[in-house]
């Protein structure tokens, strides 16, 4: 299978999320596995619906950002588990904010 994926990927640890689905009621935790300059994936027992959008609020180093992003890609993984692939929204102000703190923090 052939790798799509047009930006790299750097493997996250212990990188939460809070996950809103905007215009909507349903919210749900997760764990980021991967960033890129474009993009953040999200291992999550409840995923959001695909196509949606949802906003992301994550916690670095003591410092909260908040994302907003599309879903491109939900696959079940591990049982009940779910990998959702999601895109950032274009000209979003907080992904610039989020992605300096987390590369500063992988790079330590």
């Amino acid at each position: 299978m052939q790798d799509k994926r047009r930006k790299e990927r750097f493997p996250a640890e212990n990188v939460f999320a809070a996950i809103s689905v905007v215009g909507g009621s349903d919210q749900g935790l997760g764990v980021i596995t991967d960033v890129s300059e474009s993009g953040v994936c999200v291992r999550t027992p409840i995923p959001p619906p695909q196509f949606g959008k949802v906003l992301l609020r994550i916690s670095i180093d003591n410092t909260s950002h908040e994302v907003h992003a599309l879903v491109r890609r939900v696959t079940q993984v591990e049982g009940s588990m779910y990998d959702v692939g999601m895109q950032f929204a274009p000209n979003d102000r907080g992904r610039a904010g989020f992605l300096e703190a987390f590369l500063t923090r992988i790079r330590g």
